[in-house]
């Protein structure tokens, strides 16, 4: 194991490919489970959605 890899190394690295490749900013939060102040988007985001925004990254 690399001491200078961390536990959400993984994540850092998704999150700046999603920005990256001009992921929905609420799917991303979705996606990583960070909390979502917007009640509309949290309530209403599809499913459907976050897989073509997924998609998104090559």
């Amino acid at each position: 194991m690399n001491p200078k890899h961390r536990a959400y190394d993984g994540k850092m690295h998704f999150v700046t490919m999603a920005k990256k490749y001009g992921i929905d900013e609420y799917a991303i939060k979705d996606i990583v489970k960070h909390s979502i102040t917007d009640i509309t988007q949290k309530v209403y985001i599809q499913r459907k959605m976050l897989k073509k925004e997924i998609e998104k990254i090559k």
